[in-house]
């Protein structure tokens, strides 16, 4: 593990007192990243511009300045995860990141050409949080950048109400299942296609929540 910079704030009110503002960026960030992507949409394009490597580290950046050290730059060091539970997970090390993170957004342009909506937010959510490859605040940036490729393949900033990234962030313990069974799905073999179905599934449960609280209904049983 590599040393904790002074300047970074590992824990305690002060922290989640930054985190809570920097929320308000991220948002705010990606609605700007849909709006500039639906832009640049050229005319006799099927599909806007994917999100690029640049604005996964923008929305790292948003999420995590004043809290890391280097916010939206690729971790230096390794890491250790604790489950709920006491399961330790140990993503892949530090030096592998760069080359693992090209190879994302060659699958995820494959992807986007080729899958539809959920396809690309299970997948985009799924590896980023497997490969982690920020030092802290990988969570957050992975529902961002998920959902901001939901929006760009529906082709649309969907209703600001009771969106699938606030649902997330209000509750990440609610992804461990479905993430959880495409992990298992792999058995930790980076070149076995995952099965993503519970993933799909979990994101069209909180697109319709999304949906029905945007028309004022109540949510769906």
């Amino acid at each position: 593990m590599g040393r904790v910079s002074n300047w970074e704030l590992a824990d305690g009110e002060l922290a989640r007192g930054i985190e809570a503002l920097n929320l308000v960026g991220l948002r705010s960030l990606l609605v700007a990243l849909v709006v500039s992507s639906l832009g640049r949409k050229a005319d006799g394009d099927t599909l806007p511009p994917m999100p690029d490597e640049g604005a996964l580290c923008a929305l790292h950046r948003a999420a995590t300045v004043f809290l890391l050290e280097q916010p939206g730059a690729y971790r230096q060091s390794n890491v250790k995860l604790r489950q709920e539970g006491g399961t330790l997970l140990r993503p892949p090390p530090w030096n592998a990141v760069p080359e693992l993170m090209a190879a994302f957004f060659v699958e995820l342009k494959r992807i986007w050409t080729q899958g539809d909506a959920l396809d690309v937010a299970a997948y985009a959510l799924w590896r980023i949080t497997w490969i982690h490859p920020f030092r802290d605040g990988n969570g957050r940036t992975a529902f961002a950048f998920a959902y901001g490729c939901l929006c760009l393949k529906l082709g649309a900033l969907l209703p600001q109400t009771g969106t699938v990234l606030d649902q997330m962030l209000a509750d990440p313990a609610q992804c461990n299942g479905p993430l959880g069974a495409a992990d298992t799905s792999v058995r930790g073999d980076a070149d076995v296609a995952p099965d993503l179905t519970s993933l799909k599934r979990f994101y069209d449960q909180l697109l319709l929540r999304q949906i029905r609280a945007a028309e004022g209904l109540p949510a769906a049983p």
